[in-house]
């Protein structure tokens, strides 16, 4: 994120329809500038530590900890 120090970042969050095993909707949060994805992460409720990659959907089925 140095590279983007001094810029403006803009944040959108967006409830997912996938739920965790408590029935809580996931949350995904992208991170733009310009008009340019720079990150982002996914917020699972019932989860500590709460927040994971969004590339991490599989394993987390396979975990369990969200429904398919």
């Amino acid at each position: 994120m140095n590279e983007y120090l001094g810029e403006e970042i803009t944040q959108h969050s967006y409830e997912l329809k996938e739920e965790d095993v408590e029935g809580e909707r996931l949350k995904a949060v992208i991170l733009e500038v310009k008009e340019e994805i720079i990150g982002g992460y996914g917020i699972l409720p019932s989860w500590s530590p709460g927040t994971f990659n969004l590339d991490d959907k599989e394993r987390l089925i396979n975990e369990q900890k969200i429904k398919q």
